[in-house]
């Protein structure tokens, strides 16, 4: 017959596996196409504030468990023996003697969000904020982006404009021998980028390299600048200035670039002639589908440096494999 040790401990051990499934219906997939509200941004840090807190119950069901297994479970806590009292311990760890006994067999790091959830409640914090310029590459379009960037293994990439890592990560996804580095001006969106490990090599990408830098050339640069005052065309006008020879910008430009009668926008259509790059017709409604939506029209421009040279003069249009509405503009 077991010993009552061993019964309390199989019981314990019973008590934190029921948990479990509750624990992770605290921390749900985010769903990046669910707008946030001031509502339901509260009701996802309620729950996670729970889902930390059942947590913290479940290691202390697994601890007593072992405690009682191994025969080093403290005097003042062998009764323990039920999920409502280890609770009632775990919410007040400084209530009495065997709430602080119970707490010394806790890891520091049990009850406390994971680095994806660090990420995660900074990426909702952004959103939330809705950052002028800040508008998420929807998942189609990033991989669109890739599709026609042709990232392969080794090759250098810049993402210019790189919000919460979104382009980044998909590349990071697609080819994960290729180097990835970012720019990103905002300081909560740096924050996210070197939370989840990205190199942020300047906080200005119109002003990259500084002159205290050394030149800076990249197989592929694929980008989703903001359009506010035209700036989609200064950046993607600086982009080809930093390509490798072969090198290759896929970029996300706003429709208005192509139809506006600005010298700013002439010109950027003249000199994409020049260049003989490619546009692609993004999909009417692709950003409003995100947690930042937009219902602005744009197209995805391809750009290449001819071999063996610096220029971004192409020596041939670069192919759009399978893209239907495809437009050559030169």
């Amino acid at each position: 017959m077991a010993n009552t040790a061993t019964v309390i401990a199989h019981r314990l051990r019973g008590l934190a596996a029921a948990m479990t499934a509750p624990i992770a219906q605290k921390f749900p997939a985010p769903t990046g196409a669910q707008r946030l509200t001031r509502r339901r941004l509260e009701l996802i840090e309620h729950a996670e504030r729970q889902g930390w807190h059942l947590q913290k119950v479940q290691a202390a069901l697994l601890a007593l468990a072992e405690g009682h297994e191994q025969g080093t479970v403290p005097p003042c806590l062998a009764t323990m023996t039920t999920r409502a009292a280890v609770e009632a311990l775990v919410r007040d760890p400084t209530a009495s003697a065997a709430s602080v006994a119970l707490q010394a067999l806790l890891p520091a790091s049990v009850g406390q969000p994971t680095l994806a959830q660090r990420i995660a409640r900074l990426e909702r914090e952004v959103l939330w904020l809705r950052l002028p310029g800040f508008f998420p590459t929807p998942a189609p379009v990033a991989e669109r982006l890739l599709d026609v960037a042709h990232i392969a293994p080794g090759m250098s990439v810049l993402e210019p404009s790189a919000g919460t890592g979104t382009l980044a990560d998909a590349i990071r996804c697609r080819c994960p021998t290729a180097t990835v580095s970012v720019i990103e001006w905002q300081h909560s969106l740096v924050e996210v980028l070197q939370l989840k490990g990205y190199e942020v090599l300047s906080r200005d990408f119109l002003t990259f390299p500084s002159p205290e830098q050394m030149p800076a050339r990249f197989d592929r640069l694929v980008m989703n600048p903001p359009f506010e005052q035209e700036q989609d065309i200064a950046h993607v006008r600086h982009a080809t200035s930093l390509l490798r020879p072969g090198g290759r910008v896929v970029a996300i430009v706003s429709e208005g670039a192509f139809v506006r009668q600005s010298r700013t926008a002439q010109a950027f259509c003249q000199w994409l002639a020049e260049q003989s790059s490619v546009t692609e017709a993004v999909p009417a409604g692709a950003f409003a589908q995100t947690g930042r939506p937009t219902a602005v029209r744009c197209r995805i421009v391809v750009i290449e440096a001819a071999p063996g040279s610096f220029s971004p003069r192409m020596t041939k249009t670069p192919c759009l494999q399978e893209t239907g509405d495809a437009a050559r503009t030169a």
